[in-house]
């Protein structure tokens, strides 16, 4: 798709009305605003922006699907209160001192000792203090269970009859407030009318109902400290917005846990005094420069992460080199490396094919169908956990994932494949210097024939290693630094 306006003029007219004095936190939750990356999945939803369409067929095109979200809201409405069970909706007052704000990706490991993106830091802090954390919930199952330490809520789909009024009066506002910002002239017409559809998407509505949750249970559970991950959600910025507005006291944490990509935007802008995060914690050194920059009055910790690979290069089987798959938690993404993945395996009966899959689309059943369509003798679907694949692989190929990072810290050797048709770098190590591969024969170099030449590539690789330190570092505070606090 060419693109008649770039990316950096997409971000700055997103941020002309999230920074615009007249901004209420009903356009704050248009998700569609919230520009996370230059990533093709995440850009997706600007196709319409990046098209030159006449003004006149843009405001036909964006009225009707202005009206189709609101048809859509007011019959999720509707089916609600057909079946008022479904507005049984009760908050426990049970008090705590620390909430933390996780996801539930995939069934199995909510049940795992560790979180899925805090570790054992909620379980550590629990020791010493009441320990709370909130899941969104984005698996198919509905009913989870642990009886642990760690009060554990899943936040609700939908919220209570009043409540869900209230969430289409805080749409509704959010018209006049967008036409207040656009007679200012603060925003073009042609803008406005890209932003007006989105005012009633599911997305945004979500972010009204996780809004009024928040408030409801912050003012419930009365926390001191609240934590989440950062990346540059519109829910990340609205969870801080929410506790600082039920108590300027409490002290709210971001925890970085992946990786700040080339042109990743939102996460580096707080739009709101109120979303500037109290402390952020960071995997590394790189990324706490970064976000220094971005948030000067913040207080920066380098704490770590529990996704960090042990060097176990010198214990690997050296018979057949093994080539490890990660792609990103996207079916698009998926289905491309799975692709290259079956082309390399095609090529070179001599290698050992590991295809990993992100939680996210562990279910997915067009993906599944592609697996089980594979008939290659040296291709293998990985169900092991992580740390199995790192051990028995010596090399990682991978694109937009962050997997590779703490692959590269088990001494896999990264390879980035390119494919010629993107739009925009998906480069998780964008700022290392590394292998490129763009068609499966490009994997020549890496089909080693003994020990001493895999030991040489490792030794090509040592600056690499050596650099990738600055990205993520282990644990370093057990708890995060949170209880000193």
């Amino acid at each position: 798709m060419k693109k008649s306006r770039s990316y950096q003029t997409l971000c700055e007219e997103s941020s002309s009305v999230l920074n615009s004095p007249n901004c209420s936190i009903n356009l704050f939750s248009i998700s569609w605003l919230h520009i996370i990356r230059d990533h093709p999945i995440y850009t997706k939803s600007y196709s319409d922006y990046f098209e030159n369409n006449n003004l006149l067929f843009l405001t036909l095109k964006s009225t009707i699907r202005f009206f189709q979200n609101l048809a859509i809201s007011l019959v999720q409405f509707i089916k609600k209160i057909l079946a008022l069970k479904k507005f049984s909706h009760v908050i426990d007052h049970t008090p705590a001192d620390v909430i933390f704000l996780s996801h539930i990706v995939d069934s199995k490991n909510f049940y795992d000792s560790k979180d899925f993106y805090f570790g054992n830091v909620p379980m550590e802090i629990s020791n010493d203090l009441k320990v709370e954390i909130l899941y969104f919930n984005w698996t198919n199952d509905e009913h989870f269970f642990v009886d642990d330490q760690i009060q554990r809520t899943i936040l609700d789909q939908k919220y209570n009859f009043f409540q869900e009024i209230k969430i289409l009066i805080m749409a509704s506002y959010s018209v006049i407030n967008l036409l207040y910002i656009l007679f200012n002239r603060e925003i073009t017409l042609r803008f406005f009318m890209h932003i007006l559809p989105h005012v009633f998407s599911m997305q945004t509505i979500n972010n009204y109902r996780r809004y009024l949750q928040f408030l409801e249970i912050f003012k419930n559970k009365k926390p001191s400290k609240v934590i989440c991950t950062f990346e540059g959600h519109a829910h990340e910025k609205i969870f801080f917005i929410a506790a600082k507005k039920t108590n300027q006291k409490i002290s709210t944490f971001a925890y970085q846990h992946s990786a700040i990509f080339k042109n990743q935007f939102s996460v580096l802008n707080h739009y709101l005094p109120e979303c500037i995060p109290d402390y952020i914690l960071t995997s590394g050194n790189f990324p706490a420069e970064v976000l220094k920059r971005a948030y000067p009055d913040s207080e920066i910790k380098v704490v770590g992460s529990h996704k960090c690979g042990e060097d176990t290069s010198l214990k690997k089987n050296f018979d057949v080199p093994n080539f490890l798959f990660v792609p990103e938690g996207f079916e698009s993404e998926t289905m491309n490396m799975l692709s290259f993945a079956a082309k390399c395996a095609a090529v070179f009966k001599n290698i050992n094919i590991i295809f990993r899959l992100h939680p996210l689309v562990a279910e997915n059943s067009i993906i599944k169908e592609q697996l089980k369509s594979l008939s290659l003798e040296n291709f293998t679907f990985s169900n092991n956990p992580m740390d199995d694949d790192l051990d028995y692989c010596h090399f990682v190929i991978y694109r937009g994932s962050t997997a590779v990072i703490d692959a590269v810290m088990a001494k896999l050797i990264p390879i980035y494949f390119d494919d010629p048709n993107d739009l925009c770098e998906l480069d998780a190590l964008y700022m290392l210097k590394k292998k490129v591969v763009i068609h499966p024969e490009d994997l020549k170099e890496f089909v080693y024939q003994n020990k001493h030449d895999y030991l040489l590539l490792l030794t090509e690789h040592q600056n690499l290693f050596d650099s990738i330190g600055s990205l993520r570092e282990k644990i370093t505070f057990p708890d995060f630094g949170i209880k000193s606090e």
